[in-house]
C-alpha cells in the first residue's frame, strides 16, 4: 500500500485539530479508538482459513455441513475447477465487507483497504499454508461491482 497515500486520505477525514498536533493515525486510535473494536477488525486483517476439499475459504464462511455441500455443489457446477470455486466464495467487495456502512468510501479509499487486506492476507495464507501456493488479487470496480479482493489455492 502507498502508505503516502494512505496517510494523505485519513488525515482529510480526521483533522489534525480533532486530536492535536501533529497527526497520526496512532494519535487519532488514541484519541477516538475502542480496543473492542481493534479485536474485532483483527477477524477481517488477519482472519483464519481453512482447507477444504483442497481449497481455502475463510473459517467462518464454513460453518456446517450445508455450507460443506454448497462447496461440493459449486464445484460439481464448475466441472471439478477448484480456483473458480474459490473464486466464487472468496471474492469479497470492500465496501459491502461494512453492510450499512457501504458507500462511506470512495473507490480510491476502498482500493487503498483492498491494498492492505491483500497484504495480510498474503500474509496469513503464508503462514497458515506454508507448503501451498496461494493467491490475493485486488479487481477494480466495473460496471456492477466496485473494488473487490479475491484468493485462492493454486
Amino acid at each position: 500500500m502507498n502508505r503516502d497515500k494512505g496517510l494523505e486520505l485519513l488525515r482529510r477525514h480526521f483533522p489534525a485539530g480533532r486530536v492535536g498536533l501533529p497527526f497520526t493515525p496512532l494519535d487519532y486510535i488514541h484519541s477516538e479508538g475502542a480496543p473492542l473494536e481493534a479485536l474485532l477488525y483483527a477477524y477481517l486483517f488477519w482472519p483464519k482459513f481453512i482447507n477444504v476439499l483442497n481449497m481455502v475459504f475463510l473459517q467462518d464462511s464454513v460453518e456446517d455441513a450445508s455450507d460443506l455441500q454448497r462447496i461440493r455443489e459449486t464445484l460439481e457446477k464448475k466441472k471439478g475447477d477448484k480456483r473458480r470455486t474459490q473464486e466464487s466464495f472468496n471474492t469479497f467487495q470492500v465496501a459491502e465487507l461494512f453492510g450499512t456502512r457501504t458507500g462511506d468510501t470512495t473507490p480510491e479509499e476502498d482500493e487503498l483497504l483492498a491494498q492492505v487486506l491483500a497484504e495480510m492476507w498474503r500474509a496469513r495464507l503464508r503462514s497458515s499454508f506454508p507448503e501451498s501456493s496461494t493467491r490475493v488479487r485486488i479487481d477494480p470496480p466495473n460496471e456492477t461491482s466496485g473494488v473487490s479482493i479475491c484468493f485462492y489455492l493454486e
